[in-house]
C-alpha cells in the first residue's frame, strides 16, 4: 500500500504541480465558502415580521415608523432594499412600481449570485487537472517500462496506481465545488422568489392604502 501511496506521486515533477495547483484551488473553495457562507447569514431576515411593521406603518400613516423602514444602505439584505425602495415610492403607479422592483430584484440577484461562477469553474475544471496528472503519470510508466524492456503488470502498477491519486486529489476539490454551488445557488434562489412574493404583497398593500384614502 505504501508503494502506491500518495507520498510517490509526489515525488515526480507532474504529480507535486498538480497537486499544488489542486491545493491552491482548495484554499481558495475553503476561503470564498466562508465569505458567501458569513454573507448569506447576514442576509437572512423575517420577512413576515417586516412585512407586518410595513402593514402596520403604512396603514396607519405612521411617518416616523415609514422614514425607518425606508432607510437602506447597499450592504442591507435585499428584502430590506426592496421595502426600503417600495416605501419611499409608493406613491408611483403600479406598472412604475413594478418596474423599479424589477430593477432591483436584477441588482440582487447578480449580489447574490456573486462567487456561483467561481465554484461552478472549479467543480468543472479540478477533476480534468486531475486528470492531467494522471495521463501523464500513465505515458511516464509505460515510457519506463519500454525503457526497462521488462514485461508484466508489476512492472507499470506502481506508477499508474501513483498517477491516479492526482485524479483522486481533483475529484476532492471538485465535489465540494459541486456542493458549495448547489447550497449557495439555493440560498439564492430562495431570496430571489422571496422578492418575488414580497414585490406583490407591497403593490396590493399600496393599492389598498390608495383606495382607503380616497
Amino acid at each position: 500500500m505504501s508503494s502506491y501511496g500518495i507520498m510517490q506521486s509526489l515525488q515526480s515533477w507532474y504529480g507535486l504541480g498538480i497537486a499544488v495547483i489542486l491545493a491552491a484551488m482548495s484554499v481558495y473553495l475553503v476561503a470564498l465558502a466562508i465569505v458567501r457562507f458569513m454573507f448569506f447569514k447576514k442576509m437572512t431576515v423575517n420577512s413576515t415580521k417586516l412585512l407586518s411593521e410595513v402593514h402596520l406603518a403604512v396603514t396607519n400613516n405612521d411617518t416616523k415608523m415609514l422614514a425607518d423602514l425606508g432607510n437602506q444602505r447597499a450592504s442591507d439584505p435585499p428584502l430590506r432594499i426592496l421595502l426600503g425602495t417600495a416605501i419611499s415610492n409608493q406613491d408611483l403607479p403600479e406598472n412604475e412600481l413594478r418596474e423599479i422592483f424589477s430593477l432591483v430584484k436584477m441588482k440582487q440577484k447578480e449580489r447574490l449570485s456573486k462567487g456561483l461562477s467561481a465554484f461552478g469553474t472549479m467543480a468543472t475544471i479540478a477533476p480534468f487537472v486531475g486528470l492531467l496528472g494522471t495521463v501523464i503519470g500513465v505515458i511516464e510508466a509505460f515510457e519506463g517500462l519500454a525503457a526497462s524492456g521488462a514485461a508484466g503488470p508489476n512492472v507499470v502498477s506502481s506508477g499508474v496506481a501513483a498517477a491516479l491519486w492526482a485524479t483522486a486529489l481533483g475529484l476532492c476539490v471538485a465535489i465540494p465545488s459541486v456542493v458549495g454551488y448547489n447550497i449557495f445557488g439555493n440560498k439564492a434562489k430562495r431570496i430571489i422568489s422571496e422578492l418575488e412574493v414580497v414585490g406583490h404583497e407591497l403593490i396590493i398593500l399600496f393599492r389598498n392604502a390608495k383606495r382607503h384614502k380616497k
